[in-house]
């Protein structure tokens, strides 16, 4: 037995260590990101935007109303810009690009001028130098600190991450503060992340992230932030699409919003319609793109709580496979096949319902390769088991499950030395059914006949045994002994075998008609219920053994199934039994017993079915017959004669009842001595 252990240690162990250096090289080599990517994309679902980011949003009405932008004058910049500083914005970010000086002039300035008289002049200020609406919107931001213009930029230089700046109209890039509007997307083209930090192709820094830019501005203080090994800052994603506060470009333009709406905010500017090409796929959207603007937005965000994230690094992921493999393995070896794919289901379950919270403090698991390594651990470790234990198992189990309850021949399959001399003291309750008159049916019966009419009776009554995890003993004869509660811990084991008593009487009746329809005779039985300590183990000789229980308990669980005869009843129990029952069953007090061979008499109880089942006759019955026994008990025989009377009337063939009568007759006749304790003495097993 030692080496066996030994062998499915190292077994186990070389199963772990092959699971993880798989696992571990495909997580090395991330075949299936788009799939981590893809589960991960269910952790994102927040919807808690920040009240002090406002988006002014380019959007459908804005361009219904004003026209095309590329007809805009830039003075209608200018105005906004006025109109959101009027109001008291903390920070104003354009996501917007200003890399080329104005062109023409605009139906707008047109309408203007033609209101004036030297025409001429003014339309010749729009074909030389600086274009007036240049000049007027620069002046305007030169009125500010609080700008920020996005800069966009090429990637030259992925590796390197070395971009080429796409740079802002210099009459403007000396008024304004500058923040990159670069966004990354993942490899399933979903922006999840931009750039900490970017390079020329000098390896010149450029300028910082607009995000950064815009928290730096709003606090005057620099602002830091944890990047992954990238360079990259994982975006927190704080709202769906659409979710932060939007006032359409156009209403600010016309000054139709509430005054202070924009106070003491970081207000972006950018386009919010999908017309503008400017939206992407997030891991909070599914059919509705997200607008950049809103990425930044949900950026600062970030940047603003703290909340960063980091993806599980490699090393973390493979001393997750590691542990976890290791764990699964040791469970199917050890537990076997079905316990071990339950653990499996448990394991995985559990780590993927661990992904959130731990998403909730920045870490973002990675779900696939501990699944699939928990996967190939449970695969080997079930064929390891298959191929080198459950077919001489199965051989075993087979025969030997035919004489005793299947939880006994799983231990004895798992334990061999257990097989050994000796026992220990269990907390039990025994089970003896025996059928009524059984010489009368095996003298008028042929003996091929008794056989197979044992057999079927045998075989219904075994079934529900085992069924409700009984352990059936022995057969002496036309009696079952079974027990439960040992060899493997019960905590409900009077409850099972008082199942079994009634599930036993139930199944009688389908028998009956089986047997009637045959001709053959019909057979009843008796049953006779104890709980209480005994000694469970191997009993017997080095050749020949027997798992049995013995003690005080067993041997009153046969004198109660004989006693039923002496009351008529058919189940019968212990006051011990009775005690572990709780209100799960109705019970009839019948007497307080002194068994043969036992000086202190024993409280004793009918087992009448499950709570809840009498009918109103029955409950009559029972009522009656209890205030009749406490008459009894109390010496008041006559007194007690008129209420078993009245119970008879009832039902004349209670058994109880009439055992009663009989005896309240016969005390009439001859007392019981003075200090009689309301017990009666069998005087016959």
């Amino acid at each position: 037995m030692k080496n066996k252990h030994q062998k499915r240690i190292i077994f186990g162990l070389a199963i772990g260590v092959g699971v993880t250096l798989l696992a571990g090289a495909l997580a090395a080599w991330n075949p299936l990101s788009k799939i981590q990517f893809k589960l991960a994309n269910h952790l994102y679902d927040r919807n808690e935007p920040s009240k002090d980011i406002v988006i002014v949003g380019i959007d459908e009405e804005t361009l219904k109303n004003m026209g095309k932008l590329d007809h805009w004058d830039r003075t209608v910049y200018k105005f906004v810009l006025d109109t959101l500083e009027s109001d008291g914005a903390k920070v104003v970010a354009f996501d917007i690009v200003f890399s080329e000086p104005s062109a023409g002039i605009s139906q707008l300035k047109l309408n203007q001028i033609a209101k004036e008289k030297n025409i001429q002049d003014k339309i010749s200020e729009y074909l030389k130098g600086d274009h007036p609406s240049d000049i007027e919107f620069s002046e305007s931001l030169g009125n500010y600190e609080n700008v920020i213009f996005a800069q966009a930029s090429v990637l030259v230089d992925e590796e390197k991450r070395n971009v080429e700046a796409i740079k802002l109209l210099p009459l403007y890039a000396e008024n304004v503060n500058i923040g990159l509007a670069s966004i990354f997307s993942d490899s399933d083209d979903v922006v999840r992340r931009i750039p900490g930090q970017l390079y020329d192709s000098d390896g010149n820094k450029q300028e910082k992230p607009l995000a950064i830019k815009s928290l730096e501005v709003a606090s005057g203080e620099s602002t830091s932030m944890e990047l992954t090994n990238d360079g990259d800052l994982l975006v927190n994603y704080a709202a769906p699409p659409n979710g932060f506060q939007q006032i359409s470009f156009y209403k600010v333009f016309d000054q139709s919003f509430p005054t202070e709406t924009f106070k003491d905010k970081i207000v972006l500017i950018g386009a919010t319609t999908e017309l503008l090409k400017d939206s992407w796929p997030t891991p909070t959207s599914s059919d509705t793109l997200m607008p950049g603007v809103e990425i930044h937005a949900n950026a600062i965000q970030t940047l603003l709580e703290g909340k960063f994230l980091h993806e599980q690094g490699l090393v973390s992921q493979i001393i997750t496979i590691a542990l976890l493999s290791a764990l699964l393995t040791f469970l199917v070896m050890f537990f076997g096949i079905l316990p071990g794919l339950a653990s499996a289901i448990v394991l995985i379950a559990g780590y993927e319902l661990a992904a959130k919270p731990l998403f909730d403090r920045g870490l973002i698991l990675n779900l696939v390769y501990p699944a699939i390594a928990l996967f190939f651990a449970y695969l080997s470790t079930t064929l390891y088991k298959y191929l080198g234990e459950t077919r001489e198992k199965s051989k075993l189990s087979g025969a030997f499950a035919k004489y005793v309850n299947k939880d006994l021949v799983s231990k004895i399959l798992e334990d061999p030395d257990a097989l050994k001399l000796g026992g220990a003291n269990r907390i039990i309750t025994v089970f003896f059914l025996d059928i009524a008159n059984f010489t009368h049916f095996s003298e008028s019966t042929s003996p091929e006949g008794v056989v197979e009419q044992l057999n079927q009776y045998f075989d219904v009554m075994v079934r529900i045994i085992f069924k409700n995890g009984g352990t059936v003993n022995k057969f002496e004869g036309d009696a079952i002994m079974a027990f439960w509660g040992a060899p493997l811990d019960q905590a409900n084991h009077a409850i099972l075998a008082a199942q079994s008593a009634l599930e036993c009487r139930a199944a009688l009746k389908p028998l009956h008609a089986r047997w009637q329809a045959a001709g053959k005779p019909l057979l009843d039985f008796r049953i006779g219920l104890s709980s209480g300590e005994a000694i469970a183990g191997n009993m017997g000789s080095a050749d020949r053994l027997e798992y049995t229980v013995m003690g005080d308990i067993v041997n009153l669980g046969s004198r109660l199934e004989a006693a039923n005869k002496v009351y008529g009843t058919h189940v019968m129990l212990s006051g011990e039994t009775q005690a572990l029952l709780g209100d799960q069953f109705t019970l009839r007090r019948l007497d307080r017993l002194r068994v043969k061979g036992k000086e202190q008499p024993v409280d004793i109880y009918e087992l009448l079915c499950a709570q809840g089942q009498l009918t109103d006759v029955q409950t009559q019955v029972i009522d009656g017959f209890h205030q009749a026994i406490e008459y009894y008990r109390n010496g008041k025989f006559s007194e007690a004669i008129i209420r078993f009377k009245q119970v008879e009337q009832i039902w004349p063939q209670d058994g109880p009842t009439q055992t009663y009568l009989k005896r309240c007759e016969a005390f009439q006749a001859n007392p019981p001595t003075q200090g009689w304790d309301g017990s009666w003495t069998l005087t016959s097993k």
